[in-house]
């Protein structure tokens, strides 16, 4: 008889009163890798919470204010999962959503993702998506833009492929929440990777175009970075 596979364990600060609902609900989306609660904090590499219970814009903008407090205090991205979890990381590949706008101050958003993928190890297919309402240069833009995606993922390519995974540089063109929303749907994404930004509108919660409720309702678990 085969012995049981080893749980990865993964150090976390958890953003939620309902701790043991989180693990279960950890267990079910990737049953690799278990969580636990890091002593000390500074020591977590991740913060991990659940979605809100309500579809409502008051549960999105408390867990929104939670997640906040939780990034400024200990500088780390974070992970919120969905509460009916379906299972994503398996014997099949992970499937992950990375939107990246290029933006400078928007780097940490890719390292984040590296980060997320070693700590799963699991393997991955990943979607590195840049959209534009549009590619107004032709074919040349598009090449260039296209580059700049790859150069700015290059180590995170090769941290897929040593993982037996595929990295797919995609560049959209269209509104960015419909594209985003689109692209999340139709690949049945278990993560979808958002990055800080500089425009966080209250009414409804937003960050940037992208309301906040929409990217808690995508297919799978949302990762906030820094």
């Amino acid at each position: 008889m085969n012995a049981p596979a080893a749980v990865r364990l993964l150090p976390i600060v958890a953003a939620t009163d309902e701790p043991t609902f989180l693990i279960e609900a950890m267990r079910r989306f990737c049953p690799g890798t278990g969580l636990e609660f890091a002593v000390p904090e500074a020591e977590a590499h991740l913060i991990v919470a659940l979605a809100p219970e309500g579809n409502g814009a008051d549960a999105a903008r408390r867990l929104a204010q939670t997640l906040r407090e939780r990034m400024a205090r200990y500088a780390l991205p974070a992970l919120v999962i969905p509460r009916q979890a379906t299972p994503g990381a398996t014997d099949e590949e992970l499937s992950i959503l990375l939107a990246d706008d290029l933006e400078r101050n928007t780097s940490g958003t890719v390292r984040a993702t590296e980060q997320l993928v070693s700590l799963l190890g699991a393997r991955v297919e990943l979607m590195h998506l840049h959209v534009r309402k549009a590619v107004r240069g032709g074919a040349r833009e598009a090449k260039a833009i296209l580059e700049r995606l790859e150069q700015r993922g290059k180590r995170l390519r090769a941290l897929v492929e040593q993982l037996g995974g595929v990295y797919l540089p995609e560049l959209w063109e269209g509104r960015v929440r419909e594209e985003l929303t689109r692209a999340a749907d139709t690949s049945r994404r278990q993560v979808c990777v958002f990055g800080p930004h500089r425009a966080v509108h209250l009414k409804p919660l937003a960050l940037g175009s992208m309301p906040y409720e929409a990217m808690l309702k995508m297919n799978g678990a949302v990762l906030f970075t820094m």
